[in-house]
């Protein structure tokens, strides 16, 4: 006989926050180094508190260089400052910044369609 899983009621659940940020470089960005690069350096940021942070990119727009990244709620304000202090991307210089933090995906994804508007 195999065994159940237990199911997570909604309210035991870790809260999730979700940060849209934006890579600024001259030139383009593959959205698997994004990953791997911020990642890693997350890593070595935070070293053994990693995985208390609860970090994993949602996903990153090539095209205009905004990413979304999920993080528990109470790592926020310490992700924000990881993010600021992120300068290299494969030996190439950029500048990351925050632009929204918000407690659901769908609130995100609306700006990051008002911003591609915006850009094109």
């Amino acid at each position: 006989m195999k065994p159940q899983k237990t199911k997570i009621k909604p309210s035991h659940r870790p809260k999730k926050r979700y940060l849209l940020f934006e890579i600024k470089q001259s030139s383009g960005i593959a959205s698997s180094i994004v990953r791997t690069e911020v990642l890693s350096h997350f890593k070595r940021f935070f070293k053994e508190k990693f995985f208390e942070k609860n970090i994993w990119i949602i996903g990153f727009y090539e095209g205009i260089g905004l990413g979304i990244l999920r993080c528990s709620h109470t790592a926020v304000d310490e992700i924000k400052v990881a993010l600021a202090s992120f300068r290299q991307l494969h030996s190439n210089g950029v500048k990351t910044s925050v632009l929204l933090s918000s407690g659901s995906i769908k609130k995100i994804k609306e700006r990051i369609k008002r911003l591609s508007s915006l850009r094109t």
